[in-house]
């Protein structure tokens, strides 16, 4: 790999981010940073930042890709982060066309496409109003048909009650989309339903939620928008509501999650090791894990084979000897699961599966699981105490 620092670049259409750009600088990073005219005299930590550029105020996609690319000719680009939320679909789109590592199209609509949001949610059982895209209109008649009014109009792409219009006839649409002419496309119509309505916003990695807070709006968006004042509070951890919502936090981040390319990167090794894990997790028929483990760690041996069910195998080697190794999928044909002598010493974190932690006869520790069954994960390590050895397991990053 290059010794180079690795280069992050930062899209910002409002001033935000500033924490990032700093944090990033100090961990060694590179900084570039893309915004608009309009922010040009914006308070930027310009100390943090390597180098600035602006693109007008209204740039078209082709404008971004082409600036990017431009850029890219004497720039080495590894990262691509928006800073706001109206940034995520530009830094997906740049991504695509750069080949760089991350969310891509498909991917950062699940976080900023109500359309596409609500589809995801539906093939993943997570109940959602009943909608309908703004494209066929037959559709369109056999919906508002079925589904007694009011419905909701709403935008795509926009956040909060932004461009939202609620309708309580069928004759009240048909002008507005008239108006909207060719954009009638970016528009979803959705059931209106009446209610308290609360918002999670959370952190998650390889799967799990890592980190969630909990607010409820103090009147429904939809009623605001139509006069009132905007409010929202921070609802007791303890409280039923919040205690309900990591589930299903953790449901729709995970029907949404990072394609295996992007969590990939956080994997332990060098980019051949990353490689190896890339290409397994997308010729094997079941998730396959990688550890995320400390400075001074790396790769010894590692194979895997995608004949039958398939298998792999990985062995990491790190500071005063201890070791790891990784088995997955059709590795053992035998009842005790090829796990190590030992004696089982109750539950433990494989990733975002739960096994079973063994404590073994040599002194080290291994989790399983799905012993004994077909597709099975295997973690086993030497000189390691349980404490630390449980939190690289939980640790393993999901690729599938």
């Amino acid at each position: 790999m290059s010794d180079r620092p690795l280069t992050m670049l930062c899209l910002a259409s409002y001033e935000k981010g500033e924490a990032f750009l700093r944090e990033c600088k100090r961990q060694g990073c590179r900084v570039l940073l893309i915004t608009v005219e309009k922010l040009r005299d914006a308070s930027w930590p310009r100390d943090a930042i390597d180098e600035v550029f602006y693109m007008p105020d209204s740039y078209s996609r082709d404008d971004i890709i082409k600036g990017v690319s431009f850029l890219a000719r004497t720039q080495h680009i590894d990262r691509i982060v928006p800073l706001d939320e109206y940034d995520q679909e530009t830094a997906a789109l740049l991504r695509e066309h750069l080949r760089n590592p991350g969310m891509g199209d498909t991917t950062a609509r699940y976080f900023r496409d109500k359309l596409a949001m609500r589809v995801k949610a539906r093939t993943e059982d997570i109940l959602v109003p009943d909608f309908v895209h703004v494209l066929n209109y037959d559709s369109l008649r056999e919906f508002m048909f079925r589904v007694a009014p009011p419905w909701v109009l709403k935008p795509r792409s926009e956040a909060a009650s932004m461009g939202i219009k609620k309708i309580s006839a069928s004759e009240e649409l048909w002008p507005l989309l008239d108006a909207l002419g060719d954009r009638q496309s970016f528009y979803v119509l959705e059931q209106y339903l009446p209610g308290d309505i609360y918002h999670v916003d959370s952190i998650v990695f390889s799967r799990r939620v890592m980190f969630a807070v909990h607010h409820q709006y103090g009147h429904p968006p939809m009623d605001v928008s139509l006069g009132g004042i905007f409010t929202t509070r921070k609802i007791p951890r303890d409280s039923p509501d919040a205690t309900a919502a990591p589930s299903s936090t953790a449901r729709a981040s995970s029907g949404a999650s990072q394609p295996a390319e992007a969590a990939v990167t956080a994997c332990t090794g060098t980019d051949q090791n990353r490689t190896f894990f890339l290409n397994a997790a997308q010729n094997l028929d079941w998730p396959v894990y990688c550890p995320v483990l400390p400075a001074r760690w790396y790769v010894t041996s590692g194979t895997y084979s995608g004949r039958g069910v398939g298998q792999l195998s990985i062995g990491y080697k790190g500071p005063a000897g201890a070791t790891l190794t990784l088995q997955q999928g059709g590795f053992c044909e035998t009842s005790d699961g090829c796990v190590p002598a030992g004696t089982d010493s109750g539950e433990a974190a494989y990733g975002d599966r739960q096994g079973t932690l063994v404590t073994l006869d040599d002194g080290g520790y291994a989790i399983v699981v799905g012993r004994a069954d077909t597709p099975s994960w295997l973690a086993a390590s030497t000189g390691m105490d349980e404490a630390t050895f449980r939190q690289v397991a939980e640790a393993f990053v999901r690729l599938d």
